[in-house]
C-alpha cells in the first residue's frame, strides 16, 4: 500500500526544479542519472546538495550535485576526471563558463571546481540531457 501511495505521489509531482539531500524522497524520485547519483563525494565538509530540473523552454533537463571539500582543486579534478571518463564522457572546450565540460553523444557534463576562500573547495557537477 505504501509503495502504491509513493508511486501515485510521484506521478503528480510536477515541480520544475528541486533541491534535495541524499536519502530524501526527492533524491530517490528525481535523481536517476548514475553519474550524478554515485558521484564521488571526497572529503566533504558539507552535506552534498543534489538538484534536478525537468528543463523549461530552451533549458535542457539536468541533474546536479555540489559540495564543499577539504581537498585542493587540483586533487579533486584528478580524482573525479577518471570517474567521468569511465561513464563515457570526453573532455571538450567549454565556452560557456570557467569550468570543465565533457560530452557523450548529445549529453553534456559540466564540472566546476573553485576555491571557497576559507581553505575549502567548492565542487559542482551538472549533467544536461539532450536525448530524453
Amino acid at each position: 500500500m505504501i509503495v502504491l501511495l509513493c508511486v501515485v505521489i510521484s506521478l503528480f509531482d510536477f515541480r520544475e526544479s528541486v533541491y534535495c539531500r541524499r536519502g530524501s524522497w526527492d533524491f530517490w524520485s528525481g535523481i536517476n542519472d548514475p553519474v550524478i547519483k554515485c558521484f564521488p563525494i571526497l572529503q566533504a565538509v558539507s552535506e552534498p546538495e543534489y538538484h534536478w530540473s525537468c528543463g523549461d523552454g530552451p533549458k535542457l533537463p539536468s541533474q546536479a550535485v555540489s559540495y564543499r571539500s577539504n581537498l585542493p582543486a587540483i586533487e579533486l579534478l584528478k580524482s573525479v576526471q577518471p570517474y567521468i571518463a569511465y561513464h563515457g564522457f570526453s573532455p571538450v572546450v567549454n565556452e560557456n563558463s570557467d569550468g570543465f565540460a565533457f560530452i557523450k553523444d548529445r549529453n553534456t557534463f559540466y564540472l566546476n571546481i573553485k576555491p571557497a576562500g576559507d581553505g575549502c573547495t567548492i565542487l559542482s557537477a551538472e549533467a544536461h540531457y539532450d536525448s530524453y
